[in-house]
């Protein structure tokens, strides 16, 4: 999947290689603003990329819809490492320190 949307790892090459290879998770990956965007417009997409099909429609209606009633966030609901976000009809990808890759697919 990084290598189909263009992701640029914001590591050296072997570092980034072993982040991958050990990736067991979604943490981990240290990604510049641009390239999370490009996982937000993807996602937007249905999972596609540029014409391209990167997820399957099946992950991705798996991995945005609610399953998880999280502790401390009343007005969220949790899939698969996509906070939903119903207000808004939309979903949410957090990062560490602040980042966020906020989708309201249209």
């Amino acid at each position: 999947m990084l290598r189909g949307i263009g992701w640029h790892l914001a590591l050296g090459p072997q570092i980034a290689l072993n982040y991958i290879l050990s990736w067991d998770d979604a943490h981990g990956l240290h990604l510049r603003p641009r390239d999370l965007a490009k996982v937000g417009l993807m996602m937007a997409d249905g999972g596609v990329w540029h014409g391209t099909p990167i997820i399957s429609a099946d992950w991705y209606n798996l991995s945005t819809t609610w399953k998880v009633d999280p502790d401390g966030h009343p007005r969220l609901g949790y899939g698969y490492y996509w906070w939903t976000v119903p207000e808004a009809g939309g979903y949410s990808g957090w990062g560490h320190g602040g980042q966020y890759a906020f989708v309201i697919p249209g």
